[in-house]
């Protein structure tokens, strides 16, 4: 990133990568300097042995220790939920995360700089942390994070670890549904699946070959009439902006929403391709012909307009942002024109 002088003083230290060996150790030295009073040479000397930290020392100078430890998942501890005001809440939803990394390498995504391989929890790991959840007995829904599918035995073995232990608790997950067959589908309602997130981005071959999301949309859409045979709500992803979109592949995938089987239960989401640093989108932004339009990163929230192509400028962008929006909305009423 560029520096920025109007940011330089509001940030003490950046743990990079996963923080929690990090952000711990971060935490015992600034506790351990204050009650020891330690000097700020041995202090900053301690500082710079800690992997995947950052920090301004006291000459100024950045200093960067890029190595970071990956994190072995099955020694987490499970999250201290209890501590939650859950009363706050009328319906309260647990978030679970089943692995980090993704072999999928999306224009769009920063797990390839993220994560330095793709891990996923045992089942034993998983079943635990479902069952101090209904524990608690203040929880009426769980969501597991992220795609669940992404071997095939892990899968099988995740959803019959629900029938086997009797689990009822509702849940949804995220799932590729190109690879969606119908006795999968089956199983996920056996297992008492909810809800599917999946991101479809387009339905333009061509862009998502660019975006490096090799999945075909005819496969998507046999993947959700397989799962929309089971009754399981779906919620689809959709991206607008990539490199290599045009307004013909953004009606293209408009028209290939219209003939997907979902009812009213389901929804569509539509994003703005946002560059976020690490991602494809930004490290290769001249490759790609994009042209940055927005630096402040509080718009970074993929509802804003951060860049142009060849193809869109923001003028077009604004038009058919307006336009997927009016889709989605009316979509979320069941108002959609599917003839």
């Amino acid at each position: 990133l560029e520096h920025d002088k109007n940011t330089e003083n509001l940030i003490d230290f950046i743990c990079i990568g996963e923080a929690e060996n990090s952000f711990l150790k971060l935490s015992k030295l600034l506790i351990s300097s204050v009650l020891n009073q330690k000097n700020i040479i041995a202090f900053e000397s301690q500082m710079k042995s800690i992997s995947g930290l950052a920090f301004n020392d006291s000459n100024e100078d950045l200093s960067v220790n890029l190595s970071h430890d990956e994190i072995n998942l099955e020694n987490l501890p499970l999250p201290a939920r209890y501590k939650l005001p859950q009363d706050n809440y009328y319906y309260t939803v647990a978030n679970v995360i089943v692995n980090r990394g993704c072999p999928n390498q999306c224009s769009f995504c920063t797990r390839q700089k993220m994560f330095k391989t793709t891990r996923i929890r045992s089942i034993e790991s998983i079943l635990a942390e479902i069952r101090d959840i209904i524990s608690l007995q203040t929880y009426n829904h769980i969501n597991f994070y992220d795609n669940i599918n992404i071997h095939k035995k892990y899968f099988r073995n995740f959803c019959e670890m629900f029938i086997e232990n009797d689990i009822k608790i509702p849940w949804g997950c995220e799932i590729r549904v190109d690879t969606i067959t119908p006795e999968e589908s089956k199983l996920l309602k056996e297992a008492g699946c909810r809800l599917i997130a999946t991101g479809i981005e387009s339905a333009n071959k061509s862009v998502l070959k660019q975006n490096f999301k090799y999945q075909d949309p005819e496969r998507v859409r046999t993947g959700i009439i397989n799962i929309k045979k089971q009754n399981i709500t779906i919620q689809a992803y959709f991206v607008l902006g990539l490199p290599g979109e045009s307004e013909n592949s953004v009606i293209e995938t408009i028209e290939y929403i219209k003939c997907l089987p979902l009812n009213d239960n389901d929804e569509i989401n539509y994003f703005m391709a946002t560059p976020y640093p690490g991602s494809r989108l930004w490290d290769d932004r001249e490759k790609y012909g994009i042209k940055i339009i927005e630096k402040n990163f509080n718009k970074y929230d993929c509802e804003h307009i951060i860049f142009e192509t060849g193809e869109l400028n923001k003028e077009k962008l604004i038009k058919l942002h307006s336009i997927v929006k009016k889709i989605e909305k009316e979509y979320k009423k069941c108002n959609l024109n599917k003839e």
